[in-house]
């Protein structure tokens, strides 16, 4: 989803990192933005993870926060915002396991998505599978 001089003036690239969930529904964002000297890098995306990177780019977890949907179709309907292409699930993963793992997520965001990324552990821990037994 892009947003276009919604939260600064260069429009940047937001990943909506959380189902909707609630009433009303909220989900975690995250924006992308180039990679720059101080950056930080918990999650480094190249070309090729997204039709949009032309760069090495780095999740800005620091500025991590929950949006309600409802906001969000506003700025879609508004044309402050666009959908663009998805993720692909490895690398929406990598994102989602960056926001735990960043020292920069904000706690808050953190503890939520904590609870909604955990994997089942499997039942023995010496099986190989999937988990599901």
């Amino acid at each position: 989803m892009w947003f276009d001089e919604m939260f600064e003036a260069i429009p940047h690239l937001y990943v909506v990192v959380t189902p909707p969930e609630g009433s009303p529904p909220r989900a975690v964002i995250v924006n992308l933005t180039s990679q720059r000297p101080n950056s930080d890098t918990t999650v480094i995306l190249h070309p090729g993870d997204h039709p949009f990177i032309d760069r090495p780019t780095v999740v800005n977890y620091k500025q991590a926060r929950c949006a309600s949907i409802e906001w969000l179709k506003r700025e879609i309907d508004g044309k402050i915002a666009w959908a663009d292409f998805p993720f692909e699930l490895d690398v929406l993963k990598r994102i989602q396991d960056g926001i735990l793992q960043s020292p920069f997520t904000p706690r808050g965001i953190k503890k939520y998505c904590a609870g909604r990324f955990a994997v089942a552990e499997p039942k023995d821990p010496g099986k190989q599978g999937n988990g599901l037994t």
